[in-house]
């Protein structure tokens, strides 16, 4: 039985039969393991959630938010309110706008 080597020149070359045949083989290998990684990790999550396991960041307090809330009525920017606290001024903004809309719906507002 013969074995037939050929140097890595010869077939990492694009353009040529051999070449191209290459590319396409590892292309396909590559995009079949991430299918399996996606698969996996997409299981792991289903399994994660059946087991009642919480996913994500952790909650942040409702205390700190009460307290952005106070400050944002003294009249601070949510940018110092999100450095006084340790929160993302985004995170902030985002909850305390919420909260107020919220409000707004239930007339709890005086416009």
């Amino acid at each position: 039985m013969g074995l037939t080597l050929y140097p890595m020149t010869t077939i990492s070359i694009p353009q040529r039969p051999r070449g191209s045949w290459f590319f396409k083989l590892f292309g396909a290998v590559a995009e079949f393991e991430k299918d399996i990684i996606r698969e996996r990790v997409v299981a792991g999550l289903a399994s994660a959630r059946r087991k009642g396991k919480r996913l994500g960041r952790p909650p942040i307090p409702e205390f700190i938010y009460q307290k952005a809330k106070a400050l944002r009525g003294q009249g601070l920017s949510f940018r110092t309110i999100g450095n006084q606290l340790g929160i993302h001024e985004g995170t902030m903004r985002k909850r305390l706008k919420k909260e107020i809309s919220q409000e707004g719906k239930h007339g709890n507002i005086s416009g």
